[in-house]
């Protein structure tokens, strides 16, 4: 059916400009060669656009929106008139072009109702509208374009039988029926163009551009392709020949990139452009219009390149629609370069059409050779740029050679960059547009002076002074002296560091380090001033805990460097000892005084008191109750058997810690208590004790079923041998000296690393009190149940005593299943006889 729009029905100005003259006056301080010539906002956002001219000359603006599609007369550009606006789906995505009096628009809405044919042979007065769905259920698409032939190619199009595909329609045999033709099924095509009988494809997820035979629409063939940068091909356009293709990446900080083509099975890259390097704009549409690449980039608004030479392309004018920066999707979505008065048609998203007027006129070109001034070599991968222009820096290619250019006559500024070179900037003036000039830039190596100066007195006497070596320093010479004094000393040096002596002590001195580029001369680093320190009162201050031998403390073992000092302060001796006893806990202050005849340094530090609490990171597992795979049954516990009391106050181990837990609060995973004792290194004797729970993996934590074990008492920066005692399991003993550490309970320092007494062997004193467990584990053996450290026939005796016994916590229970039976006996029998090392039986 075909809807007829006639201009009397209309109201004009429904959507009519509410800001556009102050918009007007903002944009345009950001323009160049582009003029403001006219506006028509919307109260609603715009999408893409395309342009029409009647047979009297007139000129039409078709917009995209995103309730619709409107028909703008833009004869006089400085009154853009609404004639039209056919509403439609609701879309953000709508696209059109023309072909002899018709216009073909698509939208990327299922709802769509199709393609839209529109006969604009009746403007300005009546425009009339058909929708098709080809014969094949087709029901939208995201782009269109129209070639030569009168040949619509719709991209991502979508219908019953093809979900996803570029359909090929012929719309010139009869434009309000187009004619299903065939499809391009092999990548999803975002948007692409056209000429004779090759589509170029803009494969957006697939991030490259193909070339496509499309003669044969019912098998189209792909002939070769490449990928663009970015990885997000969004739009491309040919050239008037044919050599070169200009394509989009739609992402923040992307490329407009130019490729030769004219061999399909060799595209190579040409040149890159990029509006506002480093802020993130993204590049949209792209059209080529003679020699000059029109492109609309959202933030940036429409960009004019001179490509007339595809390897260097020069921007030579712009307009920015937005006031919005960076890489976001706001600002200027499409543009249309052709009508026949130059003007161009301009959509920007939140503002609405614009129509400017550009002077299209060559770039000012600029080539050129970098050079290494001092072989004459030509110097590849230097970065090349124009000051004072916004523009991507070139960078030479192995043979030196660079192109660029400037939008307009006048004088510029060429610079050109190198890591190790000093740059070297050349003064070009063009007095026309089109001018070619051809210059070289000569970089010398640079000769850069030693920096990073640093110093470090390692006593009075003696400091260490280092730096960094600069490009192209062969060698270093040290010049130093006493600041202000008469005359340098000298001293070459081989490295980047050197050691001075026999200085005088709290003394001013200067010193800079000169690098020797050879024939590139010599630079010299900036003075540096140090002093030197007075006589040496390091010494390095540390908690002090009350369980020290003596209530003792010696700080003269904490004093680095020679020693003239003395002290001073609450209970210590000019000597460093300091006697605690009877002080309460808390900071004191001390000062440390050195005098050697020339100077006098006093140092002032505060030292705390700290009681004498440490933590203690072990694990272990008991043969009785081991499962296998790392894991012990905690059946006493899922029984509510374990006692809340530590239960190794009785003989034999008369441990009088208190220990406990709350009533119904036994924590999850334990499989019984077990006590760890503390022996002093020197001489292994009881040092302190405190009762602990294992959990099923053999942890060993404390009362709130997480934490290390805690110990009052032991020094938190002293190592023990640690003893682990169970009921009914024979005790073991660390082979090597545990340092507690306040939770860091291992051998070796390292944080958060338990004691693993069921490691391996060596691990603990004499390997055979451990009972292999396999999967390389090892756990305490089981049967010692009167803890006496022998397994014997005593331990059979009290086993004896409670057999048959079931649902209580008792030493007979061996493996610890809240029963006392033959399977303890078993364990039992397996163990007798075996003895524990003397220290550890009672």
């Amino acid at each position: 059916m075909r809807t007829l729009y006639r201009l009397l029905f209309l109201t004009l100005g429904l959507y009519a400009c509410s800001f556009c003259l102050s918009f007007q006056a903002s944009a345009q301080g950001d323009h160049l060669n582009v003029s403001f010539l006219g506006q028509l906002d919307y109260d609603f956002k715009v999408n893409d656009i395309w342009g029409y001219t009647d047979a009297q000359d007139r000129e039409y603006a078709i917009v995209g929106t995103q309730e619709g599609t409107a028909i703008i007369e833009v004869t006089d550009p400085e009154e853009p008139t609404e004639l039209f606006f056919l509403a439609g789906a609701e879309t953000t995505w709508r696209d059109m072009k023309t072909y002899g009096e018709f216009a073909f628009v698509v939208n990327e809405s299922p709802e769509g109702g199709g393609l839209m044919s529109l006969d604009l042979s009746e403007l300005p007065d009546t425009v009339y509208a058909t929708y098709s769905d080809l014969g094949i259920a087709y029901t939208d698409a995201h782009n269109i374009f129209v070639d030569e032939f009168g040949i619509a190619y719709l991209f991502g199009a979508k219908s019953d039988s093809i979900p996803n595909g570029t359909y090929f329609v012929d719309i010139a045999t009869d434009p309000t029926n187009p004619i299903y033709l065939g499809s391009y099924e092999e990548e999803y095509v975002h948007d692409g163009f056209v000429r004779g009988d090759t589509m170029w494809t803009s494969e957006i997820y697939a991030g490259r551009f193909a070339a496509v035979d499309v003669s044969d629409k019912s098998n189209p063939m792909v002939m070769g392709g490449h990928p663009t940068p970015l990885d997000f091909t969004h739009a491309c356009w040919l050239s008037d020949d044919g050599n070169s293709i200009f394509i989009t990446d739609e992402k923040s900080g992307a490329f407009i990139t130019s490729y030769d083509v004219s061999d399909l099975n060799d595209i190579t890259e040409s040149d890159r452009y990029q509006p506002h390097p480093g802020t993130g704009v993204v590049s949209h549409n792209i059209f080529v219009l003679d020699n000059y690449v029109v492109i609309s980039h959202y933030t940036a608004g429409v960009r004019i390149l001179d490509a007339t030479y595809p390897d260097n392309m020069v921007e030579v004018g712009y307009y920015d629609t937005s006031a919005d920066d960076g890489g976001g999707f706001t600002g200027n979505w499409g543009t249309y370069p052709y009508l026949g008065s130059g003007n161009l048609l301009v959509t920007d998203r939140q503002n609405g059409l614009f129509v400017l007027q550009p002077d299209y006129h060559p770039a000012c070109y600029i080539e050129g050779t970098v050079y290494d001034a001092y072989t004459g070599s030509p110097l590849p991968a230097a970065e090349v740029r124009v000051l004072g222009l916004a523009a991507l820096a070139e960078s030479s290619d192995f043979y030196g050679e660079f192109a660029t250019g400037a939008p307009d006559p006048g004088t510029y500024q060429v610079v050109a960059t190198l890591d190790g070179y000093d740059p070297d900037t050349v003064s070009v003036s063009f007095g026309a547009a089109g001018e070619l000039a051809e210059i070289e830039l000569n970089l010398w190596p640079a000769c850069d002076p030693p920096f990073n100066l640093e110093i470090i007195a390692l006593s009075e006497t003696i400091t260490n002074l280092s730096w960094e070596i600069g490009a192209n320093t062969s060698s270093n010479k040290l010049y130093f002296r006493v600041l202000g004094s008469a005359g340098w000393s000298s001293i070459p040096v081989g490295g980047t560091s050197m050691t001075l002596s026999s200085l005088i002590p709290c003394t001013d001195y200067e010193f800079y380090v000169e690098g020797d580029c050879g024939p590139l001369g010599e630079d010299v680093s900036e003075i540096v001033i140090f002093t030197t320190s007075a006589a040496n009162a390091n010494w390095t201050p540390q908690t002090v805990y009350t369980c020290e031998d003596g209530a003792q403390f010696d700080f003269s073992s904490l004093v680095t460097g020679d020693d003239y000092g003395s002290w001073s302060g609450n209970g210590i001796s000019a000597a460093g000892i300091w006697d605690f006893s009877g002080l309460p806990l808390g900071s004191y202050t001390f000062d440390y005084t050195v005098d050697n005849g020339i100077c006098v340094n006093t140092q002032t530090h505060s030292i705390e008191l700290a009681d004498c609490v440490a933590e203690l990171a072990v694990s272990l597992f008991l043969e009785g109750p081991y499962e296998g795979s790392g894991s012990m049954d905690d059946e006493l516990n899922i029984m509510d058997l374990l006692p809340e009391d530590q239960p190794y106050d009785d003989a034999p181990w008369y441990h009088a810690g208190g220990e406990s837990v709350a009533s119904g609060a036994m924590p999850d995973f334990v499989v019984d208590w077990v006590l760890l004792e503390l022996r002093d290194t020197a001489d292994t004797a009881y040092t302190a004790s405190r009762a602990a729970l294992l959990l099923t993996d053999g942890s060993v934590v404390d009362m709130d079923g997480s934490s290390p074990v805690q110990f009052e008492g032991a020094h938190p920066n002293k190592p023990y041998y640690v003893i682990a005692r169970h009921r009914t399991h024979l005790d073991v003993m660390s082979a090597v000296p545990v340092f507690l550490n306040n939770g860091n309970g291992n051998s070796d320092g390292n944080a958060n690393t338990p004691f693993n007494f069921g490691s391996s062997d060596g691990q603990v004193l004499g390997v055979a009190q451990l009972k292999d467990m396999g999967d390389g584990l090892y756990a305490m053996r089981a049967g010692d149940v009167n803890g006496d450290g022998i397994v014997s026939v005593a331990d059979f005796n009290d086993y004896q005593a409670v057999s048959g016994t079931i649902n209580q916590y008792l030493l007979g229970d061996i493996n610890l299943d809240r029963a006392v039976t033959v399977k303890d006996l078993n364990r039992y029998i397996a163990n007798s006889s075996w003895i524990g090392v003397p220290w550890v039986q009672y």
